[in-house]
């Protein structure tokens, strides 16, 4: 009962929603948040990792699965091309064992490339790691679609069409 909870846990569906509002005519726009308090620290890899145990991230997977064979199906894949790229990386660093040598020179040439877009070694390795974590999510959500009600719904809401 606790892994079945875990899957049916809504998460991208503010990506999904907007893709759909924006192909039914309508427009977004971004207000500045009333109310909201956040208290602690944001980020890191300490919330990567709870995000991923509370099944937040299995939404990129299955928005992928919904918008198969639909007119969305480009647009969600270019708002998931980070991790679809991460997939796609490890897909060819398995596939191909000249690379193997080469594995760690890449890894830490893209920790160094991050850490000077984020201004910190520790900021670059967390952006990695996250990237990876969430690849996996997508991966995740792709093997665990919505529920069955919930599918019907949104792909009968007459939105995405």
């Amino acid at each position: 009962r606790e892994n079945r909870l875990k899957h049916d846990r809504p998460s991208e569906e503010d990506a999904d929603l907007g893709l759909r509002l924006r192909r039914a005519g309508g427009r977004l726009v971004r207000i500045r948040p009333g109310g909201i308090h956040r208290s602690g620290p944001r980020g890191g890899l300490s919330e990567t990792f709870r995000r991923y145990e509370q099944g937040l991230y299995l939404g990129q997977g299955q928005v992928l699965r919904l918008r198969w064979g639909s007119d969305l199906w480009d647009a969600t894949v270019q708002r998931q091309w980070l991790y679809l790229g991460v997939l796609v990386f490890w897909l060819g660093a398995l596939i191909n064992p000249w690379f193997w040598p080469l594995l760690p020179l890449f890894l830490v040439g893209a920790v160094v490339a991050l850490a000077l877009r984020k201004g910190s070694a520790s900021g670059g390795f967390t952006s990695l790691v996250t990237w990876h974590v969430m690849a996996a999510g997508l991966l995740r959500g792709w093997s665990f679609p919505p529920r069955a009600r919930t599918y019907r719904i949104l792909r009968d809401s007459g939105l995405d069409s």
